[in-house]
């Protein structure tokens, strides 16, 4: 993967987000490749290589319905994960690729969609 691609990624994304356990948010990430560049990518690639994704780790944050009669119902709550950041960018970039790569080899048929 090269430093390209991660800035691609990392200049799409909103510091409205929320960070994830860490507190690690897209500002911060963004600041950390502004200053040294090849480090994500370095550690996006031993990712890749590896083939472990070591940020699986969520916080799931109950947030109440609003107008139900009866908030001890648990149907009353809508559970929200805060995903690390850090994780979200590796999933981007890698579903970039796969893109990429379906569009470059006509991997997929136009008789796969519908009109």
């Amino acid at each position: 993967m090269q430093e390209e691609k991660v800035q691609y990624v990392i200049c799409r994304t909103s510091n409205t987000f929320a960070a994830g356990p860490s507190g690690v948010g897209y500002k911060i990430l963004r600041w950390a490749h502004k200053v040294c560049p090849d480090i994500l990518t370095y550690i996006y690639n031993l990712v890749l290589t590896d083939g472990n994704h070591p940020w699986h780790h969520a916080t799931i944050i109950a947030i109440n319905k609003l107008g139900k009669p009866d908030y001890s119902a648990p149907k009353a709550h809508c559970p929200i994960s805060l995903l690390e950041c850090a994780g979200k960018l590796l999933e981007k970039i890698v579903t970039n690729q796969f893109q990429l790569n379906i569009s470059s080899y006509q991997l997929i048929s136009n008789a796969q969609f519908s009109s």
